[in-house]
């Protein structure tokens, strides 16, 4: 299931603002998100993860990738989001629900502190699809046998790209297994981006 929500967002005042600051304060407080992201993310993103991921959290979500793409007339901030339970997929009514929620708390966030600049922006929320996203060792413990597609951020042993089987994984980082039989190492400080290879013959 791959289902998305838009929203434009333009960082105007509104009232209530004070009354939604403190909600996201509590969320904040309340949340129990996993922040243990390990694919690349440029300055921005990672302000906009660190502000997010917790206030997510607390709502029973897993923000699990982020997207900040700069425009000429406006940027556009993509988020894949799931359930926290490996067992529920997100429903098209939670996403819309939460489309709403991130909406709002990004308007406040940026109102203090300018995380998106002074452009507007269209928010755009999705499940992760069935190619879902890899960004945490966590994604990887639950892709363990499955087949992905990863690139690095520097070569190893002069190549970025690989499809295997995830094998194994650890503090360090991940082995896969490639056709041939041979195997590659990627350290998490080494990973630019994953995804599933979703078998659509099962």
């Amino acid at each position: 299931m791959w289902v998305a929500v838009q929203k434009h967002c333009s960082f105007l005042k509104r009232e209530g603002e004070v009354e939604l600051v403190s909600m996201v304060e509590e969320k904040s407080m309340k949340a129990n998100a996993r922040t243990d992201y390990v694919a690349a993310l440029s300055g921005v993103e990672t302000r906009i993860y660190e502000s997010l991921a917790p206030v997510l959290g607390g709502e029973g979500f897993e923000l699990i990738k982020l997207q900040f793409v700069r425009g000429k007339e406006e940027n556009k901030l993509r988020l894949f989001i799931d359930t926290l339970d490996a067992e529920t997929l997100i429903s098209i009514d939670q996403l819309a629900e939460q489309s709403r929620f991130l909406g709002d708390t990004l308007e406040v966030l940026d109102s203090e502190t300018q995380i998106l600049g002074d452009k507007k922006y269209r928010l755009e929320v999705s499940s992760p699809g069935v190619d879902r996203p890899l960004t945490k060792p966590s994604h990887f413990e639950a892709a363990q046998g499955s087949n992905v597609q990863v690139v690095t951020r520097s070569g190893v042993g002069n190549q970025r790209r690989f499809k295997g089987l995830v094998c194994s994984w650890d503090a360090k980082g991940f082995v896969l297994d490639i056709d041939g039989g041979e195997s590659v190492a990627v350290a998490w400080s080494n990973l630019e981006s994953a995804h599933l290879i979703y078998d659509f013959g099962k």
